[in-house]
Order: structure tokens, then sequence, then C-alpha cells
């Protein structure tokens, strides 16, 4: 599969928290869905970010999160302490960033993600236009949590496609 623009359905992709997301970039559809790899101490937040992207608007977006279970012990961190949000797009009436960048954190998604072409000074960059919502995992870590690997899954949904799960992994530090 070509890497020239976004797919037809829906795409999922891992993306690390430093990286800088644009509204117009996308998932290849041949890197599939890696883990989000989270690392942390006790009584701690921890974020990870996974891409949604189509060539279509997105419809009935909705992610949800497992527990976190140890590996090999007998921790357990309940999907309550897990936080799912999804990234706007920047609004100049709303902060000091712009489009096509993203800022606002949103514990709702809207119903419809629309897809969008690319334009810079009035050109339209992309062959076709995309739809994209960073969603970002946010786990906080109990203060009583036992050290060590815990596996969980975040479950993407959407309307038209089948789920998609990506595996949400947490190395928990024996530090406060």
């Amino acid at each position: 599969v070509r890497n020239v623009a976004p797919s037809k359905g829906l795409n999922v992709g891992v993306c690390h928290p430093f990286e800088t997301l644009r509204v117009y970039d996308y998932s290849h559809p041949m890197e599939g869905p890696r883990a989000v790899s989270l690392v942390g101490a006790r009584n701690g937040w921890f974020s990870g970010r996974v891409v949604v992207s189509s060539r279509e608007s997105i419809r009935g977006l909705r992610a949800r999160a497992s527990a976190l279970v140890q590996a090999g012990g007998e921790g357990r961190i309940p999907a309550e302490a897990v936080q799912v949000r999804y990234a706007e797009p920047c609004d100049p009436r709303l902060g000091w960033r712009r489009w096509p960048l993203f800022d606002r954190l949103l514990a709702e998604v809207p119903e419809e993600i629309p897809a969008r072409p690319m334009t810079i000074r009035g050109r339209k960059l992309l062959p076709v236009p995309t739809a994209l919502v960073p969603v970002w995992v946010t786990v906080h870590v109990p203060d009583d949590a036992a050290p060590g690997d815990y596996r969980g899954t975040l479950t993407i949904d959407a309307e038209g496609a089948p789920s998609i799960e990506i595996p949400v992994r947490l190395k928990v530090h024996d530090f406060r």
C-alpha cells in the first residue's frame, strides 16, 4: 500500500507524545496498531496517544480502556484509573495556537469528524481529504500499585468499521 494519502476505512496508529500532529496527518494502514507503551511511577499520571484517521469523515468514534493487569502478579489498575480524551483542532477563539495543530483535550468526541482537504495559501496539497483524531490515554497509577509490567487494551469503535484493539503496556517503577 503506497504511503501517499490516507486510505479508505478506519486506520489506527500509535504516536509518541512528543510528535507534533497536524489535522492533515494520517495513519498508514501497513503500520498497524502497535502498543501504547507507558513508563511511570506510583501516584503519578502518564500519557500515550493513538491516531485515528480516514479519508472519509469519522462518525460515532468511541474509545474505551480496559483495566491494566500485572504480568505474572496480582496487581491491577482499574479501568476507572485510565482516562481517554480526544484532541480538538485549534480554534483561535479559544486559545493562542493556530490551525492545523491540536489544542484542547475533550472528554467527549464530536459525533462526526469531517474529512478536510489540506490547504496552504488556498492550494490543496493532498490528493484526498483527511479526518484525524488524536486519542490520548492517561493512566493514574495508584499510590499502592505493585511495581512491574501491566497489560491492558484500548478498544476503538466507529460507525461502519470493525472494532480495533490496541495493546496498552505500562511499566510501573518502585518509586512515588
